[in-house]
């Protein structure tokens, strides 16, 4: 009997260990099953690839998007159960678990769906699938504005290489050039205008659009077209219409020497230039300046500039 027993309890405690190691199997492959998940959401959550030579901190976008999670879409992003993995977010975001809906082409797509708040937000052009971030201004002329340039101060240099122009370089919350390649994609979806907002001083100040702007691939050279001038700065931009970009190190302009050398910036230069946006800020020698001819001459330098871009 004392054998029977014996072999009784050695069997329990066998069962038992080895249902204790079955389950604690269960619970790592459980804590594996979990992280993975949590991996997949965060590639889901995080889909764009910021390029590291915008310079954007995530305080900015929460800074400038309070009202909004289109971001980062965390507005409710902790799971409540183990696979309740929906956050609340945006209808034009991809759904946490995984249900790709309509995403923003551009600044005009969010400002129609209700997002009117000017400052950073995740745009997905055509052919760009991991999105970029952009400046949006949802106030000038009616909002829906992408920008691809802007001009504040004098801390970020615009004097740069033929990649740097082609990437986009700055900061999206100061002075920055969104990138040749963001341009091309933004410009490509259809027709869009430019509009181009300048100022000499805090009361002095101007406009130019343009009906039709649009940016070429970079086996074109980045090649510009612009025409359809209106507004009150004067008509400065349709003479690059036609024109290659320029950089220091890459010279497609129509004189024998190198423009963008001469006058310090990257550009869509002819023989030389009527306008000089990505020039030195605050110079006032002669066309190396942040000018626009006819609204500033070539020795007066602008304060504020920018370009921006919104669909017909």
């Amino acid at each position: 009997m004392g054998g029977v027993n014996v072999f009784f309890f050695t069997f329990v405690f066998s069962f038992v260990g080895w249902t204790f190691a079955i389950e604690k199997t269960i619970f790592h492959n459980k804590e594996d099953i979990l992280s993975e998940f949590s991996e997949r959401l965060q590639n889901i959550l995080h889909p764009v690839d910021q390029s590291s030579h915008i310079q954007l901190r995530k305080r900015d976008i929460d800074r400038s998007n309070s009202d909004s999670c289109h971001c980062t879409c965390n507005c409710n992003s902790q799971p409540t159960r183990d696979f309740d993995l929906r956050p609340i977010c945006p209808s034009y975001y991809s759904n946490c678990d995984g249900w790709a809906l309509e995403r923003p082409r551009d600044c005009q797509e969010l400002y129609k769906r209700g997002y009117t708040k000017t400052g950073v937000h995740v745009i997905y052009p055509d052919g760009l699938p991991k999105g970029i971030y952009v400046r949006c201004d949802m106030d000038a002329a009616g909002g829906g504005w992408t920008v691809i340039q802007r001009r504040v101060s004098g801390n970020i240099d615009f004097y740069r290489s033929w990649s740097d122009y082609k990437q986009g370089f700055g900061d999206l919350n100061g002075n920055f050039w969104v990138g040749n390649d963001n341009i091309h994609a933004l410009t490509a979806q259809g027709n869009y205008q430019l509009r181009v907002d300048l100022s000499v001083s805090g009361t002095n100040k101007s406009y130019a659009t343009y009906s039709s702007f649009k940016v070429g691939d970079e086996n074109s050279g980045y090649v510009l077209t612009a025409g359809g001038y209106s507004g009150t700065a004067g008509d400065s931009f349709s003479y690059h219409s036609g024109a290659k970009f320029s950089t220091k190190d890459r010279d497609n302009d129509s004189l024998g020497k190198n423009c963008a050398e001469d006058y310090k910036g990257g550009w869509w230069y002819k023989a030389c230039h009527q306008s000089n946006l990505n020039g030195i800020y605050g110079s006032v020698a002669e066309g190396q300046g942040i000018d626009w001819v006819s609204f500033s001459g070539h020795y007066t330098s602008m304060v504020y500039a920018d370009m921006k871009v919104r669909k017909e």
